[in-house]
């Protein structure tokens, strides 16, 4: 994020991978959300033999073609957080350190709740946007590449050394997960 600006003229900031990365993603996140939900909640049975019917077959595969693009856009964008403009390196490397980052921080923090009358302006995004989009977006994409290759391995192991409990093995998982955190990871307990 560079620092406030008067220049009236047009800057280029993001280049064309970064842009490319962007709508990649979005299209993955959409597969992604869209084909976890047809996982978690399974279309109505069709009748006939089931060779004929590959739907659900088709769901997971979209599933899992589309997680390996996240993981590999991500390893992608990484690299281009190394080798693009410093604007490329916004939400990979906020300066935490930084007196006038957290400044910045708490000038958009006080803009968002109208205390504030002028915003500051940035070429790029804002600090608020930064700090957000690296802690909840870098490390949050983190999190769910690495927790669905885990269960991808552990449901794959399970197939190859005990195959009649490899249906069940990630619904025992959940359970675990849900008997430590019975609001889910994230939730509240009320």
């Amino acid at each position: 994020m560079t620092e406030p600006t008067s220049i009236s003229q047009p800057v280029y900031v993001y280049e064309k991978p970064v842009r490319l990365w962007h709508t990649l993603n979005a299209l993955v996140i959409v597969a992604l959300t869209v084909t976890g939900y047809l996982i978690a909640s399974p279309l109505a049975s069709v009748g006939g033999e089931a060779s004929d019917h590959f739907v659900m077959g088709y769901v997971r595969f979209l599933h899992f073609a589309a997680g390996y693009l996240l993981a590999i856009g991500l390893i992608f964008r990484a690299y281009w957080a190394y080798a693009g403009n410093e604007h490329a390196r916004q939400i990979f490397l906020p300066p935490l350190l930084s007196r006038d980052f957290w400044l910045g921080v708490g000038h958009e923090i006080l803009w968002y709740a109208f205390l504030v009358k002028e915003p500051k302006k940035y070429i790029g995004h804002n600090p608020l946007a930064v700090l957000f989009m690296h802690f909840v977006f870098v490390w949050g994409t983190l999190f769910m590449i690495v927790t669905g290759f885990a269960l991808g391995v552990i449901e794959g192991l399970t197939k190859v050394f005990y195959p009649e409990a490899s249906n069940t093995v990630i619904f025992v998982i959940m359970a675990i997960v849900l008997m430590i955190k019975p609001a889910g990871l994230f939730g509240t307990q009320r």
